[in-house]
């Protein structure tokens, strides 16, 4: 039997991801009667039938579902393959130099990512190691395009807003959550409301807040949509966050154990919220069939080295 051609596992992927034959075979440039007897040459190399019809929409069967996960691992290892290969041929060495990639949302880099990456460091001195800082919206559509064989993604988000970002999307990557915990309510230590036992959303109405990487989502969830609420700065930068929140005690900003934890000399005080907010905090291997020593490395210090929070 001759060997697949992974050309037709690239037109079966484009078709799934666009849902018709015409319009993959618009983006591919060929013939929607050419793409058609590639899908029907795949499905006859693998003997499974991999799509059913509604109308002119196309919809996976469960062997398609399972073809296109795998699919889209042999495209990425076979991208991988070239890439290393690419690498020995420009440095003109026999070893490969190692690299490793990371892409992080904001506050894992301005709490535990320092401390991990120096250790690590010490274990891989020849290891570069490059870091891209992204805000969670951004961090997510990275995670989807999946572009680099070799890279680890670190997030932290709402429970809810990460069961929504991966609900319907087709995994070829792993998720390995590493600690579970609540938000918090954040406030001036000469605030009144330092005496309550949690803040709620009477609170939140009646106070400005500070929002630092929040969603609208998420502050919906804590106060109804329409309910209003003033807002005296939303942003990305932590510093100027804590110091309105220090220096006003009339403001409520928000925090978890990893702010309470790495500026434990700060003036704030952290109340618990009602309703509570779920988070979780953790890693997306991009491509775990092709994990090299270098990241398996990362990996066991960064597991080692991230606090995780006391039971609530």
């Amino acid at each position: 039997q001759p060997a697949m051609r992974t050309e037709y596992l690239d037109y079966f992927i484009k078709v799934v991801e666009i849902g018709t034959i015409s319009a993959a075979a618009e983006l591919l440039y060929i013939s929607p009667q050419g793409l058609s007897q590639a899908i029907q040459q795949l499905e006859k190399e693998l003997g499974a039938v991999l799509f059913c019809r509604e109308g002119s929409k196309l919809h996976l069967t469960a062997a398609g579902s399972e073809a296109y996960e795998l699919a889209n691992k042999i495209l990425r290892a076979s991208d991988a393959l070239q890439q290393r290969m690419n690498s020995y041929r420009a440095s003109g060495a026999h070893t490969e130099k190692d690299e490793l990639f990371l892409c992080s949302a904001p506050l894992p880099t301005l709490t535990f990512l320092p401390a991990v990456i120096r250790k690590f460091h010490r274990r891989n001195p020849r290891t570069s190691i490059h870091l891209q800082e992204l805000s969670l919206p951004l961090l997510l559509q990275h995670a989807k395009r999946n572009e680099r064989f070799n890279e680890i993604l670190l997030f932290n988000m709402e429970e809810l807003e990460f069961e929504e970002a991966f609900r319907d999307h087709p995994l070829i990557f792993n998720i390995h959550p590493l600690a579970h915990y609540n938000m918090k309510a954040c406030v001036s230590s000469q605030s009144p409301l330092c005496q309550k036992k949690c803040i709620g959303p009477e609170e939140l109405k009646a106070h400005p807040l500070v929002l630092f990487n929040f969603s609208q989502r998420t502050l919906h969830r804590l106060v109804p949509a329409n309910e209003k609420v003033k807002v005296l700065m939303a942003g990305n930068s932590l510093s100027m966050s804590r110091v309105l929140l220090e220096t006003d005690p009339d403001t409520i900003g928000f925090s978890n154990y990893l702010d309470d934890l790495y500026f434990k000399n700060s003036s704030l005080v952290s109340l618990p919220l009602d309703p509570p907010v779920p988070l979780v905090m953790g890693y997306i291997e991009t491509a775990p069939e092709l994990t090299s020593p270098v990241i398996q490395s990362f990996l066991k210090v960064l597991e080692a080295e991230v606090p995780l929070p006391e039971k609530e």
